[in-house]
Order: C-alpha cells, then sequence, then structure tokens
C-alpha cells in the first residue's frame, strides 16, 4: 500500500493522502479489500481534486473493524467537508428525528447511573442535552458554529474544541456520550483515549455508530434498486466502520470494560414537524416501515446469532490502568 502519506496529481494539483496501512483498532496488518466506490463530484476547491479517487474499504481479519484506505491528508478536506449550510439548525433542536434513539440511551444510562455531570461528544444543536437534562448535569462538545452557537442560545453547556484534545481537567465526568460521531473521526482511538482521561474511575461511556456489514448491504440493495447513488463511504464522511466485534475491541484496548452492547433503532421523521419537506403520510409510512425492518432484523438476529441491526451500541465502564 505505500508509505505513510501517498501523493497524487490530478489536474495539475498536488493533492496528499495518509495510507491507513495498519488495523485502526489492534494494529494488525491482515487487512482485506471488501468494497470499493466512486466519490461523487464537487466544484469545491478544497473537495473535488480528493474525489476524483476512488475509496476502498478495507477490512482487518482479526478484529472485523473496516476503514476507509486512503483519506485526504489536508485538514482543510475535512473542515470544507464538514462546514455549516444555510440549512435552519434550530429544526435538529425542536424536530430532532433521534427522539427515540435518545429514550433508548438514557434508558440504558439510567440502570447504571442516575445523577452526575454528562459531556455529549458531537452534541449538534443539543437536542440530546436538553433531553437529558433533567436527570443530569450537561455539556457538550461541538465543532459546528452554527449549531453550537444555537445550542448556548437555549442555555446549554457547549463549547468548540477538537475531540482528541479537550480543554477538560482529567476525570471530571461521570459519563460520556458519543452518538453518531466515531465513524467520522480521522482518529477514533486517540478520541478514546482522550474520552478515558475526561472520565473519572467507574465512569459511564456510551457509543452509538452504524453497523457496517449490515449499512453495507442495504446500500447495495438501494443502488441496485436505483433508489439511492450514494455510497457508504458517503464522500469520506464514514471513514471508520465498525461492527459489535470491533467495537467492543476498541473499548477494551482503550481502557474500558463492557457492560452492555446490542442494537440501536434508526433515525425517524417527527410526525410534529409541519413543515417537513415530506408529507405525513410518508413520514408515517416510512416510521412504520422502519419500526418493521428493525423488528425483523432483531428477531432474525436473535435466531441466527448474527449482528444483523443496522445500528450498534456498546456501554462500557472506565477501569483503572494496571
Amino acid at each position: 500500500m505505500g508509505g505513510t502519506l501517498a501523493e497524487a496529481v490530478w489536474g495539475g494539483h498536488l493533492t496528499e493522502w495518509n495510507q491507513r496501512q495498519r488495523c485502526l483498532v489492534c494494529m494488525g496488518t491482515n487487512l482485506r479489500i471488501v468494497r470499493t466506490e466512486k466519490n461523487s463530484k464537487s466544484d469545491h476547491p478544497d473537495l473535488k481534486e480528493y474525489f476524483e479517487r476512488d475509496s476502498i474499504l478495507l477490512a482487518c481479519s482479526e478484529c472485523k473493524m473496516a476503514f476507509v484506505e486512503s483519506i485526504p491528508a489536508d485538514p482543510k478536506f475535512f473542515s470544507a467537508l464538514y462546514a455549516g449550510t444555510d440549512r435552519d439548525v434550530s429544526i435538529d433542536f425542536n424536530y430532532s428525528g433521534k427522539l427515540n434513539i435518545f429514550r433508548e440511551i438514557k434508558k440504558v444510562i439510567l440502570k447504571y447511573k442516575n445523577s452526575g455531570e454528562l459531556l455529549d461528544i458531537g452534541a449538534g444543536t443539543g437536542a440530546f442535552l436538553n433531553f437529558m437534562k433533567d436527570s443530569f448535569k450537561t455539556s457538550g462538545v461541538e465543532l459546528g458554529s452554527a449549531a453550537r452557537e444555537f445550542a448556548c442560545s437555549k442555555g446549554l453547556n457547549v463549547i468548540a474544541a477538537p475531540i482528541e484534545k479537550l480543554p477538560i481537567k482529567d476525570q471530571q465526568y461521570d459519563i460520556v456520550t458519543i452518538i453518531d460521531v466515531l465513524e467520522h473521526l480521522t482518529d477514533p482511538k486517540q478520541a478514546m483515549i482522550e474520552i478515558y482521561r475526561v472520565l473519572k474511575e467507574g465512569g459511564l461511556l456510551y457509543i452509538k455508530v452504524p453497523n457496517y456489514k449490515v449499512q453495507a448491504s442495504k446500500q447495495s440493495v438501494l443502488n441496485f434498486l436505483r433508489l439511492s447513488n450514494e455510497g457508504m463511504m458517503g464522500n469520506y464522511v464514514h471513514i471508520n466502520h465498525f461492527c459489535p466485534t470491533s467495537l467492543k475491541e476498541l473499548s477494551k484496548k482503550c481502557g474500558f470494560e463492557v457492560l452492555e452492547n446490542g442494537f440501536s433503532s434508526s433515525e425517524m421523521w417527527n410526525l410534529k414537524w409541519k413543515e417537513a419537506p415530506r408529507s405525513y403520510s410518508f413520514r408515517v409510512f416510512r416510521n412504520l416501515f422502519i419500526e418493521l425492518t428493525n423488528g425483523v432484523l432483531k428477531l432474525l438476529s436473535a435466531i441466527s446469532k448474527k449482528d444483523l441491526g443496522f445500528n450498534i451500541y456498546v456501554l462500557v465502564r472506565k477501569v483503572p490502568r494496571l
């Protein structure tokens, strides 16, 4: 796979790549290509050169972790990729489609802790913090300026900080949540190490991510039926792809013990959102279809003993390092 930094010339411009040649979890080198996708085109000056190259998904034969083999090396790429738009961020707060997910998370956490300080990483507009504030003292980290400013306007404590280097003292929090974030990070292991640092001894960490094998199958079906022309790697948006085995292994490698793991619900349309771009009947039908599909997958998982849910979670506890 070459060196740690690959360079390619597209259209006369120098484009640099970080090549990930070892498993991000176990550092193994027994890797195999499991999927290749073409990226969408873009006219953005910081993005378009990178999208000329296909995305290649590698999987580790040891811990089953999967990840995009080559990712852009220039930090400006990811800044541009996640740059804010003119979209009304208040929708994410007032009509969040993750309320069913929030309920599940709260139920899981309350089995082990019912008070303390909670930090949500990738807090967005603060919808989850707002949902949890009746049980915990909540804070958040969010790099998106529009979402962060909206959260602060609602009286929520949300700061801007790199996840790999948080401006937070050691052992400050009782609970950390990181919901649909690890799949986006260039160095998820370093993020986990930093989370370990800011958690108190015995503190809880809740992680939710997509279940990559099932997501890959879903995307292949949608592509075949011409219902979607997207890829599961999403133009370097999802660069890390977890399954239950790799997610638990990453947690253990970073000093956590697994308390429980399982499937998480999918995001759904909020039926109270009157200005939604889809009709009320469409949203009802789609929500029912999602609930039915998730129910069938859970049943098949129980029968086959295979991990067939679209999304997975793990709740882990910080244990002292030896």
